[in-house]
C-alpha cells in the first residue's frame, strides 16, 4: 500500500505538468493574443503561413497568367499601397512577406516555403541594409525566433543558432504563454474598455493585411502626410540608430543566411532584385557621424557588390532617378513615394527581362 501511495506521489508532478500544458494552450486562441499582448508585432508574422497559403492557391489557380512579385523587407516595405499597386500594375499580383525588424534568417525560411510549394514568382524583392547584419539588431532574437521559424529549420541550421537561442525557440514551440506572455495590465485595460484604441488598431491591422496579400496597415494611412517638425524626425532617427544598429557587431551567420538565400533564388532561376529603402537625410547624417557605422557601412557594401550583381541593385538613398523627402519618423517614408520606389523597381525588371531576350 505504501509503495502504491509513493507511485502515485511521483505520478503528481507529471500530472501538474499536464494540466499547465493544457492550460497553456488557451494562449493560442486569437482573441486572447488580441486581449493580452502590449506589441502588435506578432500579426504581422502570424499572418505570413496564412499568407503563403493564399499564394499557393493563386499560383495553381492562375489561369489569367498574371506575372507575381513577392516583396520581403522589414518594416521599410511593409507599406507599399497594394491596391494602387494592383491600378497602376494591373498584370500583376503581389504578396507581401515584410515584418518588423526582421533579419535574412527570415528571408531564407520565407524564400524555401515557396520553393518547398513548387512556387515560382516572377519577381522577388528583397531589402537590404546594415542593421539586418548586426549581431545585437533585435530582429533575430526578439521577433525571427519566437513568431518565425519551425523546427525542421532550425535542425537543418542548427549551427547557426546559438544553444540558448535552441532552448529558448523549443520554449516557444513548446509553450503558448511564453510565445505569447499575456501582459495582466493590458488584459484588464483592454477588458474594461471595450473601446479600447489600441486593440482597435490590433484588429484593423488584422483586416487591413488579410484584405491587401500582407501589406501593413501604415500608423498615418494617409497620402501627402508627413512628419514637418524637423526635431521629431531627429529624435525617431536617433531611437533608431540606438535601437538598431547600438553596439554594432558584423554577424558572419546571417550573412550566411543571406547567401543560402541568393543562392537558393539563383539555383531556381527565380528573378530577385535587392534594394537599400531611403531613410530621411538627417537619419543619413547621424549614421554618417559615427565612425564605427561608417567603417561597418563599407565593409557590408563590399560584401553586397560580391554577391548581388550590380544590375540587379537599387541604393535608394543614392539613387538619380528616385528621391523622396516626406518621411512619418527617420526611417519610414510617405505613403506617397512607395509608388514611385516600386515604378523604379518595375523598371528594372522590365530591363532585365528585355535582357534576357
Amino acid at each position: 500500500m505504501k509503495k502504491l501511495n509513493q507511485i502515485k506521489i511521483a505520478y503528481i508532478p507529471l500530472f501538474l505538468f499536464f494540466i499547465v500544458f493544457i492550460l497553456d494552450k488557451i494562449f493560442l486562441i486569437k482573441k486572447i493574443q488580441l486581449l493580452t499582448q502590449k506589441d502588435a508585432t506578432f500579426l504581422y508574422y502570424q499572418y505570413k503561413e496564412t499568407l503563403l497559403n493564399q499564394l499557393e492557391k493563386f499560383y495553381q489557380n492562375n489561369k489569367e497568367n498574371k506575372k507575381i512579385l513577392i516583396i520581403i523587407g522589414s518594416s521599410r516595405l511593409m507599406f507599399v499601397d497594394y491596391k494602387e499597386f494592383k491600378k497602376i500594375y494591373p498584370e500583376w499580383e503581389m504578396y507581401n512577406f515584410s515584418v518588423p525588424v526582421n533579419s535574412p534568417a527570415y528571408y531564407l525560411y520565407i524564400i524555401e516555403k515557396i520553393i518547398q510549394r513548387n512556387i515560382k514568382p516572377d519577381l522577388v524583392l528583397l531589402e537590404s541594409d546594415l542593421f539586418q547584419f548586426n549581431e545585437y539588431s533585435p530582429g533575430f532574437k526578439k521577433s525571427n525566433l519566437p513568431y518565425t521559424f519551425d523546427l525542421s529549420f532550425v535542425l537543418r541550421n542548427f549551427n547557426l543558432f546559438e544553444r540558448d537561442e535552441v532552448s529558448e525557440f523549443l520554449g516557444y514551440y513548446l509553450f503558448a504563454g511564453k510565445k505569447y506572455p499575456p501582459d495582466l495590465y493590458v488584459l484588464w485595460k483592454r477588458i474594461t474598455n471595450p473601446d479600447d484604441k489600441i486593440l482597435y488598431i490590433y484588429i484593423k491591422t488584422e483586416e487591413y493585411q488579410k484584405e491587401n496579400n500582407g501589406c501593413g496597415l501604415a500608423a498615418v494611412p494617409f497620402r501627402e502626410w508627413y512628419i514637418r517638425d524637423l526635431s521629431e524626425i531627429e529624435i525617431s532617427s536617433m531611437g533608431t540608430k540606438s535601437w538598431l544598429y547600438k553596439n554594432y557587431k558584423e554577424s558572419e551567420r546571417q550573412w550566411t543566411f543571406f547567401r543560402k538565400t541568393i543562392h537558393l533564388l539563383n539555383e531556381f532561376q527565380i528573378l530577385y532584385i535587392i534594394i537599400k529603402p531611403q531613410v530621411s537625410p538627417i537619419m543619413e547624417e547621424i549614421l554618417q557621424n559615427d565612425p564605427i557605422i561608417q567603417n561597418a557601412y563599407k565593409n557590408w557594401q563590399l560584401k553586397i557588390n560580391k554577391i548581388i550583381p550590380h544590375k540587379q541593385w537599387i541604393d535608394f538613398t543614392k539613387s538619380e532617378t528616385f528621391y523622396c523627402n516626406t518621411f512619418v519618423d527617420g526611417t519610414h517614408m510617405s505613403k506617397e513615394c512607395y509608388d514611385p520606389m516600386l515604378y523604379e523597381v518595375m523598371n528594372l525588371y522590365n530591363n532585365l527581362i528585355n535582357q534576357k531576350k
